[in-house]
């Protein structure tokens, strides 16, 4: 295998191999196979990144945490180290000889490394075994997982992978089926069994390296310092026993810091004073968190691309922002990418030069984003100790995109109301150019989808959940029960009601719509000045009872949305003499005979009284 292009060898706490992560997807001179093409991946067993950094915002005490050589901590099996064979030099010295190596561990950039590793650390979390060899768990036929002790310089864990079956052969695609939901069956808890693990040393911690990890990082807040203190505790220890080490602590409290080893806490952390004016950053799953003042902020990359087709999709791509908070100001870079590439200019050739002004005017505004500091948490007080929590969601189109923001309310005991921005998303509008009401549609598409997976990962309590519009032929749309509409339309509001119902849409005028700031783009100097982090005033206000309001169609009979009512009219004839009557008699006489009325009743009907 070649081993060309490193640019780093080995990590001062995460040991990588000395070789780059596509090194398993080149394929070999003699044939356009590579490792990676032949090895099932097996099931994707992370969480989301968004719900963790959703969960991680809730609580005032935040804390990190990582897992020390995740992927080196587990064996391949012993018969499958010669597909990992690579050349490097001697010692790890470039000056010596060039050698063959095999690798013993799972790697990075190795298909199936992430779902062994993810797999194996869930399970010695809740199995929690020091000595011995582990059971197998189950057994599909293709794929067979076992999980041993190893100690050869250093014990560690090992997850072993025998294959019966070579990748390609008949039935593999039932099995990656399976997979996941093998590993969810046999890795749930119930509370009249918990796991050992749970047992031993607390369900909370289950929950922590399940629920709360992205492959090797751990990101989790809670209530208190004493509770932040006693889960890393109890998941440091539980871990050891399996040769795992937790390690690389980071928390926004002192005292939470102060109880472990300075070997424990992460670099940045060690000898640090939170209250100084120096205050270090950490990234939290791509997110940069400035610690002391618990806040997430931003960077923009002062690297000058060229004014080309690849080097304006570099810069926009360079914002990472899976919370959406800088929906805005993104927005309006896809939409500038979009006008300047529109003609499928090639990839290096210079774009035209009457657009590269409003181009370093949008780039140039990114160095504001270093101004910005959006509070980590959704609120000031615990939202434990809240006794209303609301999800308010609000939607906005216009011809140039369509965005929605989400808002979590929260009523403290003492009546006091707190908000806080959940997340924001924006999409450019399509190049067909819809009409109004079908772009303020699919932005209401997108606030309901939106809800449903903040509702779905934020694992919070929600009381009420309410969206708001300004588009009142939207709202007739939604809560529209007589009218047919056409496909477009019929597909987007059944899909809207899917997540939602019709009572929790609400009219809301556009000069209060935060999600206006997305669906028409803001600079970044200014989006601080908006209503975008805040909301609107109006859900400051204490929880009124809810009045259900009903909203009409918007002239009916001019919306070409709508599909007309077709009448149709059924005449029914009922026969009073048909020919059937005459199949009774074998002659015409014979049938003339049988139907004369006989003269005595016709004297009878017509005699008078």
């Amino acid at each position: 295998m070649r081993s060309a292009g490193i640019s780093r060898h080995f990590a001062s706490t995460t040991r990588r191999n000395p070789i780059k992560s596509g090194w398993f997807s080149i394929p070999v001179p003699s044939t356009p196979v590579s490792l990676n093409d032949v090895l099932l991946t097996g099931p994707d067993l992370n969480n989301s990144l968004l719900g963790v950094l959703l969960r991680f915002r809730k609580e005032k005490v935040a804390i990190m945490a990582d897992i020390q050589q995740m992927f080196h901590c587990f064996l391949v099996h012993e018969e499958h180290r010669n597909y990992l064979r690579f050349l490097w030099h001697k010692d790890n010295d470039i000056d010596k000889e060039v050698i063959e190596y095999r690798m013993r561990v799972h790697v990075f950039g190795n298909g199936p490394s992430p779902a062994a590793a993810t797999y194996s650390l869930r399970r010695a979390i809740r199995e929690v075994r020091p000595c011995g060899k582990l059971p197998v768990l189950w057994n599909l036929g293709l794929l067979k997982l076992q999980v041993s002790l190893w100690s050869p310089a250093h014990s560690q864990m090992v997850v072993q992978q025998h294959w019966n079956a070579l990748p390609g052969e008949q039935g593999l695609r039932d099995v990656r089926e399976l997979l996941p939901l093998a590993v969810e069956h046999k890795l749930e808890d119930t509370q009249d069994s918990p796991s050992p693990g749970a047992r031993e040393y607390g369900a909370d911690t289950v929950k922590f390296v399940e629920n709360h990890f992205y492959v090797d990082d751990g990101l989790i807040s809670l209530p208190s310092e004493a509770e932040a203190i006693d889960l890393l505790q109890r998941t440091q220890s539980s871990l050891a026993e399996s040769n795992l080490r937790l390690h690389k602590f980071v928390s926004n409290r002192k005292r939470v810091m102060e109880s472990f080893s300075p070997d424990d806490c992460a670099p940045v952390i060690k000898d640090l004073d939170l209250s100084g004016e120096n205050t270090p950053t950490q990234w939290s799953l791509g997110l940069l968190w400035e610690i002391s003042s618990d806040t997430f902020t931003y960077s923009a990359s002062t690297v000058d691309k060229p004014f080309t087709r690849r080097g304006v999709l570099s810069t926009v791509n360079s914002i990472f922002d899976p919370l959406g908070l800088l929906a805005p100001v993104t927005i309006q870079g896809r939409a500038l990418l979009r006008e300047l590439t529109s003609e499928q200019a090639a990839w290096d050739a210079p774009l035209p030069k009457d657009k590269l002004s409003r181009w370093r005017d949008w780039k140039d505004s990114l160095q504001d984003l270093k101004q910005l500091h959006i509070p980590r948490t959704y609120t000031e007080s615990s939202l434990s100790k809240a006794v209303h929590t609301e999800l308010c969601v609000f939607t906005d189109a216009s011809t140039k995109a369509i965005g929605a923001a989400a808002y979590l309310k929260a009523v403290q005991e003492d009546g006091h109301v707190e908000v806080g921005f959940v997340m924001g998303k924006a999409k450019l509008a399509p190049l067909s150019k819809p009409t109004i009401p079908r772009l303020e549609l699919c932005a209401a598409v997108l606030g309901a989808e939106m809800a449903g997976l903040i509702q779905d990962e934020m694992d919070l309590k929600l009381d009420a959940v309410h969206f708001y519009t300004d588009s009142k032929v939207v709202l007739g749309y939604i809560c529209n029960e007589s009218k047919r509409f056409y496909t477009y339309v019929h597909n987007r509001v059944q899909r809207i009601r899917q997540s939602s119902k019709p009572a929790q849409w609400q009219y809301v005028c556009t000069e209060e719509n935060p999600a206006d700031h997305a669906s028409r783009s803001l600079p970044a100097a200014r989006l601080a000045q908006t209503s975008w982090f805040t909301g609107p005033s109006f859900l400051r206000q204490p929880p009124a009872e809810e009045t259900q309001t009903t909203f009409e169609l918007i002239e009916p009979e001019k919306d070409t949305e709508i599909r007309p009512q077709i009448q149709t009219c059924a005449t029914h004839l009922e026969p009073i003499l048909t020919s059937d009557c005459f199949l009774r008699f074998s002659t015409f006489p014979g049938g003339i005979d049988g139907l004369e009325v006989p003269s005595c009743l016709v004297s009878v009907v017509v005699a008078p009284f």
